[in-house]
C-alpha cells in the first residue's frame, strides 16, 4: 500500500493522532516510526495530503526525542520538504510556492522543531531550510499572517544558533537574498 498515496494520507493521519498521546509517542519513536514517516514523506512528496500530515506526525516525533530529531535531520527531510515547497521545484528554478497554508506552516513548523542546538541549525542550512523559510516570509502571494509568523520563528530559532557571517554566507549559497 506505500505506493498508494490516500492509504499513506491515512496512515500518516492515524499515525499523527497517536503520536498526540505522550506514552504513544515514546513507544513510536521507541520503533523509530520517523524513520517510516520520512519514507513515505520521500515518496509521496508532491501530494500535500500526505506532505501535511507526515509534516505533523514528524512534528509530534520529535517534540520530546533527541533521537527521533536526530532521525529525521540524518534522513534530510527537510531537503525534501524543501523541495516539495516549489511546484516546479527548486533545481529547475521554480519559485511558486505550494498554495496549501498547512502544507506551508508544517513545514515552517518542523524546521522549528529540528532545530534543538547549533549542529542541528546547521544541518537544516545545508538541507535548504533558509531558502525555503525566506521564500514563505517573503511571499506576497501563497502565504498568510499564520505562516509567515511561524516561518519567522523559525528562521529565528536557526539564526539565534548561528554565528552571523555563517546564516549569511548560507543564505546567498542557497539562492536567497543577502539583507
Amino acid at each position: 500500500h506505500r505506493r498508494n498515496a490516500r492509504a499513506m494520507h491515512m496512515c500518516c493521519m492515524s499515525l499523527w493522532q497517536i503520536a498526540g498521546d505522550r506514552q504513544a509517542r515514546f513507544q513510536l519513536n521507541h520503533f523509530a516510526a520517523a524513520s517510516v514517516v520520512v519514507d513515505v514523506m520521500k515518496e509521496h512528496a508532491s501530494n500535500n495530503a500526505v506532505l501535511d500530515f507526515s509534516m505533523r506526525a514528524l512534528v509530534l516525533l520529535s517534540e520530546e526525542s533527541q533521537a527521533a530529531r536526530q532521525l529525521i535531520l540524518n534522513a534530510k527531510a527537510v531537503a525534501v520538504v524543501r523541495h516539495a515547497m516549489f511546484k516546479h521545484g527548486v533545481e529547475a528554478g521554480g519559485r511558486d510556492i505550494v498554495e496549501d497554508l498547512d502544507v506551508q506552516e508544517q513545514a515552517c513548523r518542523l524546521v522549528e522543531i529540528l532545530v534543538g542546538g547549533a549542529n542541528d541549525a546547521r544541518q537544516v542550512v545545508h538541507q535548504g531550510a533558509l531558502q525555503m523559510l525566506y521564500s514563505v516570509a517573503g511571499n506576497k502571494g501563497a502565504s498568510d499572517g499564520r505562516v509567515k509568523q511561524q516561518a519567522c520563528l523559525s528562521l529565528y530559532a536557526i539564526i539565534n544558533l548561528l554565528p552571523s557571517q555563517q546564516s549569511r554566507d548560507h543564505s546567498t549559497e542557497e539562492g536567497g537574498e543577502e539583507n
